[in-house]
């Protein structure tokens, strides 16, 4: 039986999810692209919002590196 998280990985290597606004389209494509084997069980639904809540998370602390990186750059700008 296949693992959610290696099957989400999967699921992003094949759909541009960045381009995904909702929960609701996240569960229509990933349903979509899972086929038959997607049931909507609770046990699925929730492997989904886990794996989503995840990667939502890493986006942001990278995001954030980006910000702080660039906040820093702009102060050795500013000092010089």
């Amino acid at each position: 039986m296949d693992k959610f998280p290696e099957a989400f990985d999967r699921f992003e290597e094949t759909v541009e999810v960045d381009r995904i606004d909702s929960f609701n389209a996240l569960t229509s494509a990933f349903a979509s692209w899972a086929g038959q084997k997607f049931l909507y069980t609770r046990r699925q639904m929730e492997g989904l919002a886990v794996e989503a809540s995840e990667r939502e998370k890493s986006r942001i602390k990278t995001f954030l590196k980006k910000l702080r990186k660039s906040e820093n750059a702009l102060k050795c700008f500013k000092k010089s």
